[in-house]
């Protein structure tokens, strides 16, 4: 698994949901593709799959497969809370992609986000 992420504690938490590779990126912080196409051959498997946890990140990790030697999936995650979700329904007891379940996991999920404006004088 390789999943783009915007910040350390983050990353840790993907870590800790077995993402063995991060991309740094997010929102107005596109990777660039050999940055996506790098992480994917540096996993120790045939087959990968790349959670782009951010919308405008998909097209960039839709390329990769083309681009790599290995299998790529892209798990159409649009937001770090769809990127654990899609985690949280991965089976390591049944191996290989299970992109489907992960998938459809991530689309169960609305994300919110809540900022706070500082008032300028």
């Amino acid at each position: 698994m390789v999943a783009v992420v915007s910040g350390d504690g983050i990353g840790r938490i993907f870590r800790s949901l077995g993402v063995h590779h991060l991309v740094v990126g997010g929102q107005t912080m596109n990777p660039a593709t050999a940055d996506m196409v790098k992480a994917v051959e540096s996993v120790g498997s045939d087959q990968v799959v790349i959670l782009p946890n951010n919308k405008n990140i998909r097209p960039v990790a839709e390329q990769v497969d083309a681009l790599s030697g290995k299998t790529v999936r892209v798990v159409a995650t649009g937001s770090i809370v769809e990127g654990f979700a899609a985690l949280l329904a991965y089976d390591r007891r049944r191996g290989r992609c299970q992109r489907g379940h992960m998938s459809e996991s991530a689309a169960r999920v609305v994300p919110a986000e809540v900022t706070r404006r500082c008032a300028t004088r």
